[in-house]
């Protein structure tokens, strides 16, 4: 194996020059954008839910339980995206990427407005519907007895509606 000789002049020059020579800094990383859909405080955001009459506090509220914002979110029930639809209601609602916000989000407020013009305007349980599905609903004249749901409806209308949804299914 051959090597070659440095200079001690020419070693020297190279120390000095990596020395002297500013490191470079790693670039900055890149902030990904978000989409509009997915910050409820978005005018893009609120002139949807206008569309559909719907709140966008709600909305928010409902995105937020769902995802906590994450449009990459995939619970264990195979629900994706940011409101978290199941692949039939993707498939209901012309969804193609449920990871996109542009897709993701305007389904599932046509899907919600469904649910409440379904259930005569009752939030508390097109919430049930939309959480433990519109069979649940049916099967226990309301909304049924699972904490998880019941939580989402804490989460997102507050916990007085809870008893609400109660007095509902007793009446109903």
């Amino acid at each position: 194996m051959a090597t070659t000789a440095l200079s001690v002049e020419d070693l020297t020059q190279s120390l000095l020059a990596a020395t002297q020579a500013p490191a470079a800094a790693p670039p900055a990383p890149r902030a990904v954008p978000r989409h509009p859909l997915s910050d409820p405080q978005s005018k893009e955001f609120q002139a949807l839910a206008r569309q559909y009459n719907l709140d966008p506090v709600h909305m928010g509220k409902l995105m937020q339980a769902e995802s906590n914002f994450d449009p990459q979110a995939v619970s264990k029930a195979g629900a994706q995206g940011l409101l978290q639809l199941m692949p039939d209601t993707q498939k209901q609602y012309g969804v193609s990427d449920p990871f996109d916000p542009g897709q993701n989000v305007p389904a599932g407020f046509r899907y919600y407005r469904q649910l409440l013009d379904q259930y005569g305007g009752s939030h508390a349980k097109a919430l049930a519907a939309w959480n433990a599905g519109p069979k649940a609903v049916t099967q226990y004249g309301g909304v049924p007895p699972y904490a998880e749901t019941h939580g989402l409806i804490g989460k997102v209308l507050g916990p007085e509606a809870l008893d609400t949804a109660a007095a509902e299914t007793i009446t109903t």
